[in-house]
Protein backbone atom coordinates (compact mmCIF):
# COMPACT_ATOMS: atom_id res chain seq x y z
CA UNK A 1 0.00 0.00 0.00
CA UNK A 2 1.23 3.71 -1.32
CA UNK A 3 0.11 6.62 0.11
CA UNK A 4 -0.79 9.99 -1.92
CA UNK A 5 1.42 12.85 -0.16
CA UNK A 6 -0.56 15.59 0.98
CA UNK A 7 0.32 19.10 1.01
CA UNK A 8 2.23 20.90 3.17
CA UNK A 9 -0.18 23.55 3.55
CA UNK A 10 -2.55 21.10 5.10
CA UNK A 11 0.35 19.95 7.61
CA UNK A 12 0.73 23.52 8.45
CA UNK A 13 -2.68 23.58 9.41
CA UNK A 14 -3.12 20.60 11.43
CA UNK A 15 -0.18 22.05 13.67
CA UNK A 16 -1.55 25.45 13.43
CA UNK A 17 -5.06 23.66 14.57
CA UNK A 18 -3.36 21.18 17.11
CA UNK A 19 -1.22 24.38 18.58
CA UNK A 20 -4.33 26.03 19.33
CA UNK A 21 -6.17 22.80 21.28
CA UNK A 22 -3.47 21.33 22.67
CA UNK A 23 -4.79 22.99 26.30
CA UNK A 24 -8.20 20.77 25.96
CA UNK A 25 -6.19 17.54 24.90
CA UNK A 26 -7.23 15.29 27.95
CA UNK A 27 -11.00 16.14 27.18
CA UNK A 28 -10.09 15.44 23.00
CA UNK A 29 -9.03 12.26 23.60
CA UNK A 30 -10.99 11.12 26.72
CA UNK A 31 -14.35 11.92 23.92
CA UNK A 32 -12.56 10.00 21.77
CA UNK A 33 -12.10 6.87 23.59
CA UNK A 34 -15.37 7.02 24.08
CA UNK A 35 -16.84 7.30 20.97
CA UNK A 36 -14.34 4.27 19.65
CA UNK A 37 -15.48 2.25 22.55
CA UNK A 38 -19.14 2.47 21.52
CA UNK A 39 -18.20 2.11 17.76
CA UNK A 40 -15.92 -1.14 18.63
CA UNK A 41 -16.61 -2.20 22.13
CA UNK A 42 -14.99 -5.63 21.33
CA UNK A 43 -11.25 -3.42 21.34
CA UNK A 44 -11.83 -2.38 25.18
CA UNK A 45 -9.94 -5.76 26.01
CA UNK A 46 -6.47 -4.38 24.07
CA UNK A 47 -6.37 -1.60 27.02
CA UNK A 48 -4.58 -3.57 29.46
CA UNK A 49 -3.51 -1.07 33.11
CA UNK A 50 -4.06 2.45 33.78
CA UNK A 51 -6.32 3.66 30.99
CA UNK A 52 -5.40 7.10 32.20
CA UNK A 53 -2.23 7.19 31.97
CA UNK A 54 -2.86 5.68 28.47
CA UNK A 55 -5.19 8.47 27.20
CA UNK A 56 -2.11 10.80 28.55
CA UNK A 57 0.04 8.77 26.60
CA UNK A 58 -2.36 8.72 23.73
CA UNK A 59 -1.90 12.57 23.68
CA UNK A 60 2.00 12.50 24.06
CA UNK A 61 2.39 10.32 20.89
CA UNK A 62 0.18 12.33 18.84
CA UNK A 63 1.54 15.90 19.90
CA UNK A 64 4.84 14.16 18.79
CA UNK A 65 3.67 12.62 15.78
CA UNK A 66 2.41 16.16 14.46
CA UNK A 67 5.88 18.12 15.80
CA UNK A 68 7.34 15.68 13.64
CA UNK A 69 5.36 16.67 10.23
CA UNK A 70 7.64 19.94 10.45
CA UNK A 71 10.70 18.32 9.65
CA UNK A 72 11.71 18.21 5.98
CA UNK A 73 14.03 15.22 6.66
CA UNK A 74 11.78 13.17 7.56
CA UNK A 75 7.83 14.32 6.29
CA UNK A 76 7.24 14.93 3.51
CA UNK A 77 8.84 11.38 1.90
CA UNK A 78 9.78 11.43 -2.16
CA UNK A 79 9.80 7.78 -2.83
CA UNK A 80 12.82 8.05 -5.04
CA UNK A 81 15.03 8.71 -1.98
CA UNK A 82 13.84 5.35 -0.20
CA UNK A 83 11.48 4.36 2.59
CA UNK A 84 10.97 6.81 5.31
CA UNK A 85 12.99 6.20 8.22
CA UNK A 86 10.28 7.33 10.92
CA UNK A 87 11.83 5.48 13.95
CA UNK A 88 8.86 7.16 16.34
CA UNK A 89 6.35 6.23 13.61
CA UNK A 90 7.97 2.23 13.37
CA UNK A 91 7.93 1.70 17.22
CA UNK A 92 4.11 2.90 17.81
CA UNK A 93 3.30 0.35 14.85
CA UNK A 94 5.36 -2.26 16.38
CA UNK A 95 3.85 -1.72 19.72
CA UNK A 96 0.66 -1.70 18.29
CA UNK A 97 1.34 -4.69 15.95
CA UNK A 98 2.07 -6.54 18.75
CA UNK A 99 -0.59 -5.41 21.38
CA UNK A 100 -2.91 -7.00 18.93
CA UNK A 101 -4.03 -3.75 17.27
CA UNK A 102 -5.80 -4.18 13.68
CA UNK A 103 -5.89 -2.08 10.86
CA UNK A 104 -9.56 -1.69 10.86
CA UNK A 105 -8.71 -0.41 14.78
CA UNK A 106 -7.25 2.43 13.63
CA UNK A 107 -9.50 3.36 10.69
CA UNK A 108 -12.19 2.98 14.02
CA UNK A 109 -9.78 5.85 16.23
CA UNK A 110 -9.30 8.01 13.32
CA UNK A 111 -12.86 8.58 12.43
CA UNK A 112 -13.71 8.74 16.63
CA UNK A 113 -10.92 11.67 16.77
CA UNK A 114 -11.94 13.58 13.66
CA UNK A 115 -15.63 13.38 14.92
CA UNK A 116 -14.49 14.44 18.34
CA UNK A 117 -12.91 17.16 16.58
CA UNK A 118 -15.59 18.41 14.22
CA UNK A 119 -18.02 18.41 17.01
CA UNK A 120 -16.09 20.50 19.44
CA UNK A 121 -14.40 22.63 17.06
CA UNK A 122 -16.61 23.06 14.30
CA UNK A 123 -15.87 25.70 12.41
CA UNK A 124 -12.31 25.23 13.03
CA UNK A 125 -11.84 21.95 12.15
CA UNK A 126 -11.81 22.04 8.20
CA UNK A 127 -11.17 19.72 5.38
CA UNK A 128 -7.81 19.84 5.04
CA UNK A 129 -6.61 19.13 9.02
CA UNK A 130 -9.44 15.94 8.80
CA UNK A 131 -6.77 14.98 5.57
CA UNK A 132 -3.47 15.59 7.27
CA UNK A 133 -4.66 13.76 10.37
CA UNK A 134 -6.20 10.93 8.60
CA UNK A 135 -2.90 10.77 6.53
CA UNK A 136 -0.84 10.51 9.66
CA UNK A 137 -3.41 7.95 10.92
CA UNK A 138 -2.82 5.59 8.24
CA UNK A 139 0.95 5.87 7.52
CA UNK A 140 0.87 4.80 11.74
CA UNK A 141 -1.70 2.02 10.60
CA UNK A 142 0.50 0.80 8.04
CA UNK A 143 3.50 0.89 9.81
CA UNK A 144 1.62 -1.54 12.81
CA UNK A 145 0.44 -4.31 9.77
CA UNK A 146 4.28 -4.21 8.14
CA UNK A 147 6.53 -2.76 11.29
CA UNK A 148 8.18 0.04 9.34
CA UNK A 149 6.90 3.00 7.90
CA UNK A 150 5.33 3.09 4.51
CA UNK A 151 7.10 4.51 1.28
CA UNK A 152 4.80 8.02 0.40
CA UNK A 153 4.53 9.34 -2.85
CA UNK A 154 4.33 12.59 -4.24
CA UNK A 155 0.46 13.69 -4.60
CA UNK A 156 -0.90 16.05 -6.93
Amino acid sequence: MEFSLIGPNQLAALRDFFSNVEGDLPEIVARMYDRFFEAVPEAASLFKGDFAAQQLQFASMLRSTIALTRSSQLWPVDPEAGRASLPEIEYLGLRHACAGVQTEHFAAMKWALARTLAEMYPTDFDRDIEDALGFIFDVVSKATKTGRAPVVRKGK
